[in-house]
């Protein structure tokens, strides 16, 4: 019989929370208000709204005294979580257990505080491959380890590329996911490119002015289905069935208006996990609140 992947663990910190519960509850409640981003003075940035995860939950896990940005920090915190909602040990077999991160910036963070004077950082701190290692560096993993930085896919990437490594034998778990902090680079480029929304962000509104960045960090512990039996595993969410990708090769920004290679991602996904689109109960768009973005995905 062909391997199934699974879901077994969920972990994050987030704006609206660090536990799964309180996190549905407030997403369901819609509870989203946005905050000015401290320390930007007004003719900095004209627009600073930003979904903030609150600083008590920003709380660095070992490797206490090493310089360490905010996203490793929010990646470290969501996989201790994740592993322990999938109650799993990482003592044994940790040659056959591997991280996917997706991520934007990276510990850019450390950057940012350098220009205002502080710690001077190193090169290697703020390379993007520095969260994805975190994880395995705190985990003394030895199974595939890599760090995708394809902007708001980065996350779904991580987790399509951690189910085909289950998949083909190279590991049987993955830790996947993505992590972001704030940083005023990207902040700074949507302001100037006109795409930030000033009072929230507002998908598929008619009033929608664009995006709102947000941070923190969601991680899924994927497991062999023949590796969950074998230690005795009893609860997983879900199954990782199909995943398919596509490129419109159109715009550094813009989308493709006819949204057409968005159809063929999505019909290549189908066709992976052998289920009809008559099938499907739930669609998660991209969402960016963005003029153009949400009229395509709109008319897909």
């Amino acid at each position: 019989m062909a391997e199934r992947v699974l879901v077994t663990g969920l972990g994050l910190i987030s704006p609206l929370g660090t536990s799964l519960k309180e996190y549905w509850s407030r997403l369901c409640e819609g509870d989203s208000t946005p905050e000015e981003y401290p320390n930007l003075p007004p003719h900095y940035m004209e627009n600073r709204l930003m979904y903030r995860v609150s600083p008590q939950n920003s709380a660095i896990i070992g490797e206490t005294g090493k310089s360490m940005g905010i996203a490793s920090q929010f990646a470290l915190s969501a996989t201790a979580n994740a592993l322990e909602d999938a109650d799993l040990s990482v003592r044994t077999g940790r040659w056959r257990i591997g991280v996917a991160m997706g991520t934007g910036m990276g510990d850019h963070d450390l950057l940012d505080n350098e220009r205002e004077g502080g710690r001077k950082v190193s090169g290697e701190n703020i390379f993007f491959f520095q969260v994805a290692s975190a994880i395995a560096r705190q985990y003394s993993l030895r199974g595939p380890t890599l760090n995708i930085s394809t902007a708001c896919s980065a996350g779904a990437y991580s987790v399509s590329l951690a189910r085909d490594i289950i998949l083909d034998g190279s590991a049987d778990v993955m830790i996947a996911g993505g992590a972001e902090s704030f940083s005023r680079v990207p902040q700074a480029c949507f302001n100037r490119l006109g795409a930030l929304d000033p009072y929230a962000c507002r998908p598929f509104s008619a009033n929608r002015l664009g995006t709102v960045f947000g941070e923190g960090a969601a991680l899924l512990i994927l497991e062999a289905e023949s590796h969950f039996r074998r230690r005795g595993g009893v609860h997983h969410y879900a199954e990782v069935k199909g995943c398919g990708w596509s490129c419109d090769g159109y715009h550094i920004t813009a989308p493709e208006p006819s949204g057409h290679q968005i159809q063929i991602a999505a019909h290549r996904a189908l066709a992976d996990a052998g289920i009809d689109p008559a099938a499907i109960d739930c669609i998660l768009p991209h969402g960016t609140g963005t003029k153009l973005n949400d009229l395509v995905e709109s008319e897909v």
